[in-house]
């Protein structure tokens, strides 16, 4: 029988990323109600919560650590409400959110990979912050929305 190798921790993946995050109580106190808002957005509920899942998690943890936590969470839920959804679209509206979506997408890779962390982090401040005023300001009348045509 052939001896094993020696483990080297350092290069496996799974070492290096626990030693990245280090999971003590302060991790967990702000991980926490980051998901749960997180959950109750995409349970319908909180309508905006996730804008403040992101703006907890960018503010504590390093800005790819944060995107590392929350985004499997946010597809896993996304996978799990698509059930009841399936083949009930509609392709030409479908491939019109797919189309536009992909310039942002690529946009925010491009610019994740040469800004700094604090940048993303004022963008997420200013966004939520906005997003809080607009919800605020659209019951009130200040802001009126026009119905167009819309989808059936």
């Amino acid at each position: 029988m052939l001896p094993l190798p020696a483990l080297n921790t350092g290069d496996l993946w799974f070492f290096k990323v626990a030693t990245l995050l280090e999971l003590d109580l302060s991790f967990f106190m702000i991980a926490a109600p980051a998901v749960v808002f997180v959950g109750i957005s995409k349970g319908g509920f909180g309508s905006g919560a996730a804008f403040a899942a992101a703006s907890i998690l960018a503010l504590t943890l390093p800005l790819g650590l944060a995107l590392g936590v929350m985004l499997p969470l946010l597809m896993l839920m996304d996978v799990a409400s698509l059930r009841p959804y399936w083949g009930k679209w509609r392709w030409h509206e479908s491939r019109l959110l797919i189309l536009g979506g992909i310039p942002g997408v690529a946009l925010g890779a491009g610019l994740f990979s040469i800004v700094n962390d604090d940048v993303f982090r004022v963008l997420i401040g200013v966004i939520s912050v906005a997003f809080v005023i607009w919800t605020q300001l659209t019951p009130s009348g200040w802001v009126n929305i026009s119905a167009g045509d819309a989808p059936d």
